[in-house]
């Protein structure tokens, strides 16, 4: 739905800039709030002012009160990790044969051909859809994409990726690729992944965030050729990187992949750790130890047929997590709703509402430090919301 501080709000007779939102349910997300029936969001010149019962707000007699029915209000949504700048290339890649036959398919492809009307396109669906804040990845138009995105009118966090095993000179951040991070708050450098980011580079680019206190972002035990070819230096995602990426004098750290992020130093409370799909209880006790936040992308891991992230033993651990789409090149849509339908109906046990809409909120908000904006109704926020699909309230009711 359009974001509640533009114009497509206005009401006749409201007060000037002044909009308030009537709901059967307002879910705040602010911790320990429960559900508020019969709420109304009231706001002021794009920031929220406060969340009332309805005949609370009703004692302000100046006060036009749009009513949105029976349905279930929540903060703006956030997708956590996503390349927009891969969006012209939905629906080109290989589905369901595996990890290394859909990267094969994805290089082939004119990645650095961004298209405009594209990215407009995809504007108007994120805000549709409710989406108002991402974490989005640039390793090809990182100077496109910021200005894209600076003038998107979304929240977000940009990191630009680091990719390749030359040796890094010296104790400077590498691949920033020509933006000023000083100038650009929301700019973190993003280590790819373990198998195609020299180490020496990600704990480089890992210091830098933690110096800065920027967020960090990495690709993690994605699927079964990444788990082998740190175990063992073998298997045939390892013969492919060896054409041009891994050099012939790589030795495997014969760890798993979280151990040996946790080795290099990487995980941290402002760790955030993508997809997660090949972890062992071991790797589980480590994550939650170091207080890593998961970034689970559900449907791009079954589009691609890496398995699926053990996400029951995440739960029960308590582990923070992020739902996410991931690009357009491995999932049909960005809507994040879907998304969450699909891990719901996946999911070998039962979740509530609230703990569903969280990994699209407060969760992400906070993994990607943007929660001073976003991610939670409440006074001084952002006045952006989203409204739960009805489907879903039928499969998972508010309690």
């Amino acid at each position: 739905m359009p974001r509640p501080d533009t114009e497509a709000h206005a009401q006749p007779g409201f007060p000037e800039k002044i909009k308030a939102f009537r709901a059967g349910t307002v879910l705040t997300m602010v911790k320990d709030q429960p559900p508020l029936r019969d709420g109304v969001l009231i706001t002021d010149q794009g920031r929220i002012q406060e969340v009332v019962s309805y005949q609370e707000a009703k004692k302000h007699s100046s006060l036009a009160i749009q009513d949105l029915g029976p349905s279930v209000l929540v903060p703006g949504l956030i997708n956590a990790h996503t390349h927009l700048e891969l969006s012209h290339l939905q629906g080109r890649t290989v589905a369901g044969r595996g990890f290394t036959e859909w990267v094969k398919s994805l290089i082939s492809l004119p990645l650095k051909d961004i298209d405009r009307g594209t990215l407009e396109k995809v504007r108007g669906r994120l805000a549709r859809n409710g989406t108002i804040g991402v974490g989005d990845i640039s390793g090809h138009s990182p100077r496109t994409m910021l200005d894209f995105l600076s003038a998107s009118g979304l929240f977000f966090r940009f990191f630009v990726e680091q990719i390749g095993f030359s040796q890094p000179p010296g104790k400077a951040v590498p691949g920033f690729k020509g933006l000023q991070p000083e100038r650009h708050p929301e700019l973190s450098p993003y280590g790819h992944a373990l198998y195609s980011t020299h180490p020496r580079t990600l704990q480089l680019s890992k210091a830098w965030c933690r110096e800065q206190r920027r967020p960090f972002v990495l690709h993690l035990a994605e699927h079964p050729g990444e788990t082998e070819l740190l175990a063992t230096g073998r298997g045939a995602f390892a013969e492919f990187l060896k054409q041009g990426l891994l050099p012939e004098s790589f030795a495997p750290p014969g760890l798993s992949p979280v151990a040996y992020a946790d080795d290099l130093g990487l995980l941290d409370r402002n760790t955030l750790a993508v997809h997660l799909v090949q972890v062992s209880p071991a790797d589980l006790a480590v994550l939650k130890a170091r207080g890593v936040a998961a970034c689970l992308c559900p449907r791009s891991n079954a589009y691609i047929n890496v398995g699926r992230a053990p996400a029951e033993q995440f739960l029960d651990a308590g582990l923070p997590i992020c739902l996410a789409t991931d690009s357009l090149t491995s999932n049909s849509d960005l809507d994040l709703w879907s998304e969450a339908a699909f891990f719901a109906r996946e999911l070998q046990e039962d979740i509530s509402l609230q703990d569903l809409v969280a990994m699209l909120t407060a969760t992400p908000a906070r993994a990607l430090q943007l929660e001073r904006y976003i991610g939670t109704l409440e006074k001084g926020k952002a006045a952006c919301f989203s409204l739960i699909p009805e489907d879903l309230l039928r499969r998972l009711p508010l309690q």
